[in-house]
């Protein structure tokens, strides 16, 4: 059997990438849509821009529902924390202090991240992302790449994830190969749970799954958690 062809493969996956609408769609809105939802949770915590003297913009802030913003922040909520933190920027350039709610959590992300703390980040708007890379895993799967490469020989050992993670770089989404893994089996999980029937080139990847699935059970004295059947 000769061997896949890496270059082959990785020009087929650029060439669906680049024509996916749907990764255009993620790439071209993705920031302006995060920008959209950090200005409408400030608005929400009582954070508005308005209209000062001299036609100068002020910032008015009420913090009616700083606690809900600042609760949905401390859940790993990416955006929510941004909002927190571009609302104090706001007062603190305006010579305004702090309200004591915002000033406990200022000073408890700076905390954190002096520690080193990276937190949680939430997925935002990363659906057609994901699909998208999915569908090009299939693509170099045609080409006869396994899923992820052999544990046991991963040097010089091309797989589609190795290439999707290539051919998402030279796309303008770089993503890891281990990030590529981990949406991989999200979206696996996804669809087998939903039942869906899916292509061929995934049933030595689910077999050997389902198999370190069973592998890791057996010291536990029980099965693993159920799943729907591809």
């Amino acid at each position: 059997m000769s061997k896949p062809n890496s270059k082959e493969a990785l020009a087929a996956a650029i060439k669906y990438l680049k024509a996916d609408r749907w990764l255009g769609v993620w790439l071209k809105d993705s920031e302006s849509r995060v920008d959209v939802r950090r200005t409408s949770l400030m608005q929400q915590a009582g954070c508005d821009v308005i209209e000062g003297q001299d036609g100068i913009p002020e910032v008015k802030y009420t913090g009616k529902n700083a606690k809900n913003l600042i609760t949905l922040a401390n859940t790993g909520d990416q955006i929510a924390h941004q909002a927190l933190c571009a609302i104090a920027q706001r007062l603190t350039v305006n010579g305004e202090t702090l309200p004591r709610q915002l000033q406990f959590y200022v000073v408890a992300a700076a905390s954190e991240l002096k520690r080193g703390k990276r937190g949680k980040r939430v997925q935002v708007f990363n659906d057609l992302r994901d699909g998208a890379i999915f569908n090009a895993l299939e693509v170099v799967m045609t080409f006869g790449f396994n899923a992820t490469r052999n544990a046991e020989h991963k040097e010089g050992v091309e797989s589609a994830c190795s290439i999707v993670s290539e051919a998402l770089g030279k796309s303008g989404a770089p993503l890891s190969e281990s990030q590529v893994a981990k949406i991989m089996d999200a979206q696996l999980d996804g669809w087998t749970k939903a039942g869906v029937i899916l292509m061929p080139v995934w049933e030595e990847y689910l077999k050997s799954k389902s198999a370190r699935r069973l592998a890791g059970a057996r010291p536990g004295g029980g099965p693993g958690p159920k799943r729907g059947r591809p």
